[in-house]
């Protein structure tokens, strides 16, 4: 009677019965015939997908420490997905076109320290260029067909190593490079400066047992210089080892030019050119490093020191000029600034000029393509008198330089006025453009030399 009454309160305690326990099951492994996974096509990887994964890899893994765990996975994984894709390429057909689709444009050459675009690799690297440009990594350097297909080239141009200078620049911010990437950016110039260089022509050989030994070879065509479209934009360091476009900078190739204390080179900044010793002082240049050869440098277009100083006596002439000496005699005899405007009126009357205008330029303008350097000192503030309708020869106008009232200009007197003496009071270099001729003289040598001991003019054809 006790056990009933035990296991009728254990019923009233459990209306519903437990659930079933599972029974343990051993894990098993599934296997699919070989002939089904090839139906499947599970035994090959479209191209078009590991071309979406080395799209990702390269987004993210631009730059990579090469001894991370990350680097050391890549390089192991790699080689068997650039395989794939290689014999894609050698297949052809739609497969590699939507590969290439993917990759065009992209990061996608593991490097060892990150992925790069087909636009940064070339087969023939001259040396080491990174981390701007790079030579094909030795995990493709047997899938020639698929570098071709994906846009690697077999060589840089110019326009390349004038990219990598400029993202060196860059990066740089205006600062001097380090003496690491000061020897980067010389290796860029000199690699762009053997692009344009055109090919030397390689020897003929001569044709043994031909009947006629003296028989006329056929002319060799010389092969045309590769199109230079850098020059002048390529960014070179200068003597501090600042990146700048190479139509600022001068390469000295005259150093008997420059002074014993200017070897140095000059950064920039004002000073016009000295005498003394016959040294230059080239304060007011910016030269180029001199770690840049001076064939280099004049190709990507640097200007050259010796033909700035050393100008075409075809294109210049001497003029007379009265010397400092001569003036410092003459300017206290006419002491009066004030009378600069009418002397010149004077001559705008002898000469029969319409009329004269007179404007004080407050500008300061560019100091590039100069006939000489130190004029950069005066390319600044400056009086400009205009006589309208006549124009006075260089003859003339060294005449009016030197001129004491009463004289003779054009079978007309001039009884008050000093010609252009005056305008020594007011500046140390007088220039003129008339009848298609720039004259420039310089009393004092500040700007064409002579140290002032004697005064030196030049004029020039335009």
């Amino acid at each position: 009677a006790a056990a009933a009454a035990a296991a009728e309160a254990e019923t009233a305690e459990a209306p519903f019965p437990p659930p079933p326990q599972p029974s343990p099951q051993v894990p098993r492994e599934i296997k699919l015939e070989p002939l089904l996974i090839d139906r499947l096509g599970w035994y090959q990887l479209a191209s078009t997908v590991i071309a979406a994964q080395l799209l990702e890899l390269g987004k993210t893994h631009a730059c990579v420490a090469p001894g991370s765990n990350l680097a050391r996975d890549i390089n192991a994984a790699l080689p068997t997905a650039y395989s794939r894709l290689a014999a894609a390429a050698a297949a052809g057909g739609p497969d590699r076109d939507a590969a290439a689709t993917i990759l065009d444009g992209a990061r996608w050459l593991w490097t060892g320290a990150g992925f790069v675009a087909s636009s940064d690799v070339a087969v023939d690297c001259p040396g080491d260029l990174r981390p701007y440009l790079h030579g094909v990594p030795s995990e493709l350097s047997a899938h020639a067909g698929l570098l071709k297909a994906l846009g690697v080239r077999g060589a840089f141009t110019a326009d390349d190593f004038a990219r990598a200078a400029a993202s060196l620049a860059d990066d740089a911010g205006g600062s001097p490079l380090s003496e690491e990437r000061l020897a980067l950016a010389v290796a860029l110039a000199e690699a762009a400066s053997d692009a344009l260089t055109p090919p030397a022509l390689e020897q003929q050989e001569e044709v043994e047992n031909s009947e006629s030994p003296r028989s006329p070879r056929p002319p060799v065509v010389r092969p045309p210089p590769p199109p230079n479209t850098v020059s002048g934009s390529f960014m070179l360091p200068d003597s501090n080892g600042v990146m700048a476009p190479a139509s600022m900078l001068i390469h000295n190739d005259a150093e008997w030019l420059l002074g014993d204390d200017n070897n140095g080179g000059g950064g920039g900044g004002g000073g016009g050119a000295g005498g003394g010793g016959g040294g230059i002082d080239v304060s007011s240049l910016r030269l180029v490093h001199p770690s840049v050869p001076a064939s280099a440098a004049e190709i990507l277009g640097a200007r050259s020191l010796r033909n700035l100083y050393a100008v075409d006596k075809q294109s210049t002439d001497r003029l007379p000029c009265p010397s400092a000496f001569t003036l410092r005699r003459l300017l206290p005899a006419y002491a009066d600034a004030a009378h600069v405007l009418t002397d010149i009126a004077e001559v705008a009357d002898a000469v029969g000029a319409r009329g004269m205008e007179v404007t004080l330029d407050l500008r300061q303008y560019p100091a590039r393509s100069l006939l000489l350097p130190a004029l950069a000192n005066f390319q600044g503030p400056a009086i400009t008198i205009r006589l309208i309708g006549v124009s006075l020869t260089p003859a003339e106008l060294s005449q009016l330089l030197s001129a004491a009232a009463p004289f003779k200009l054009r079978r007309r007197a001039v009884l008050f006025g000093n010609g252009l003496v005056s305008c020594g009071h007011l500046a140390d270099v007088v220039m003129a453009t008339s009848a298609g001729q720039l004259c420039i003289f310089d009393p004092t040598g500040s700007a064409l030399g002579g140290g002032g001991d004697g005064g030196e003019g030049k004029g020039g054809g335009e």
